[in-house]
C-alpha cells in the first residue's frame, strides 16, 4: 500500500513506530525535535511536529500519529509513548473511512491494551 510516499505494511509501520520510542535508529535530540509541536509566528502551537500530529488521548496521555491516503487505501500509525504502544492500521479501499474514523478506530484499539 502506498502511504505518504512509500509502500509499506502494517507490520512495518509498527516497526517504524517502535523505532521512535527510544534513541537508537534516531538520536534522542532528533526524536525530541520530531515530537515538539511547531509554533505559528504569534507563538501558538500548531499541534504538528516534524511530520507527526501531536495530541493527547481522552485521559491526557500523549499520542503521536500520522495518517495517509492514496488511491486504493488509507493508513495510520499511532504512537502512545508513555505506554510504549504502537498501532498501525491500513484499509484497501479508497475513501473507505473518514478522517475521524481512521484516527478514532485505532485509538479505541489502543485503549483495549491500556486497561
Amino acid at each position: 500500500m502506498h502511504t505518504g510516499g512509500y509502500i509499506t505494511t502494517p507490520e512495518d509501520l509498527v516497526k517504524f513506530g517502535n523505532a521512535h520510542l527510544q534513541a537508537g535508529l534516531l538520536k534522542a535530540g532528533t526524536l525530541k525535535e520530531l515530537f515538539t509541536p511547531q509554533k505559528t509566528a504569534d507563538r501558538k502551537s500548531t499541534g504538528y511536529g516534524m511530520n507527526w500530529f501531536i495530541t493527547a488521548d481522552q485521559g491526557g496521555d500523549p499520542v503521536w500519529y500520522h495518517p495517509g491516503a492514496s488511491v486504493g487505501g488509507n493508513s495510520i500509525v499511532l504512537i502512545y509513548p508513555r505506554q510504549r504502544i504502537v498501532i498501525a492500521m491500513q484499509t484497501n479501499l479508497s475513501d473507505s473511512l473518514t478522517y475521524s474514523e481512521i484516527t478514532e478506530l485505532p485509538q479505541k484499539i489502543a485503549r483495549m491494551f491500556m486497561k
